[in-house]
């Protein structure tokens, strides 16, 4: 049950959403920011009380152009709130990276592109500023995560190794994948999507603990969302 801290409307009294707008912007909600709609508000630039609206079910008739606003920081498009021909699951536009390959015979030494997505908040923006933290950085062989290296590949390589080394740890002890990467069959990501947001996020937030304050200052230029 989530708790009772601002931004999050009791539970409790929630009638069962019929409109289909009304269970996306919820489980939107509810998958990127734990149901915080204050947070949400935060992130997506949208104004509390049009956002707890929707959420609640209160309004039930936005414009296309409220629903641009909301869906833009998560890679949302205004018809998947809205469109019953639309898969329910939050979609998982984001950061598109690389991570090291699962160490088993057909994958050693290779990559793997994965995608960071944005409603796995607050690990994009995290990512998003380390990497502009580091390459800010003199370069230098012991330039903390990247090295000297210059490759832009290379570098969300090793920005993204840093971020999910719980997870690629994780998968050397255990002997299985735990990270969602771009070449699954598209049923299996629809199944397994979410349950990759929600562990990113967690992920997110224990990152943000250890940062604190000394990326929250880096001004970052978002010309693409």
């Amino acid at each position: 049950m989530k708790d009772s801290r601002v931004g999050r409307p009791r539970t409790s009294k929630l009638k069962p959403a019929k409109l289909r707008l009304t269970r996306q912007v919820r489980r939107l909600i509810d998958v990127a920011h734990d149901g915080n709609v204050h947070e949400a508000s935060k992130v997506s630039g949208m104004a509390y009380a049009t956002l707890r609206d929707l959420y609640t079910g209160r309004s039930t008739n936005p414009n296309v152009k409220t629903l641009e606003i909301l869906g833009r920081k998560y890679g949302v498009y205004p018809g998947w709130f809205t469109d019953d021909t639309q898969p329910e699951e939050v979609p998982l536009g984001g950061w598109v990276s690389y991570v090291s390959g699962f160490d088993n015979k057909t994958d050693r030494g290779k990559v793997r592109g994965i995608t960071i997505p944005f409603s796995a908040w607050p690990l994009p923006a995290i990512y998003e500023r380390l990497c502009a933290a580091v390459e800010s950085m003199p370069r230098h062989p012991e330039r903390p995560i990247i090295g000297a290296t210059t490759d832009d590949d290379e570098i969300s390589l090793r920005v993204t190794d840093f971020l999910l080394a719980p997870l690629l740890n994780a998968e050397k002890i255990t002997g299985n994948e735990m990270i969602l990467h771009d070449r699954l069959d598209k049923r299996h990501n629809r199944q397994e999507q979410e349950k990759w947001i929600l562990r990113l996020r967690r992920l997110g937030i224990l990152w943000e603990e250890i940062f604190a304050d000394n990326l929250r200052d880096l001004r970052i230029k978002d010309e693409n969302r």
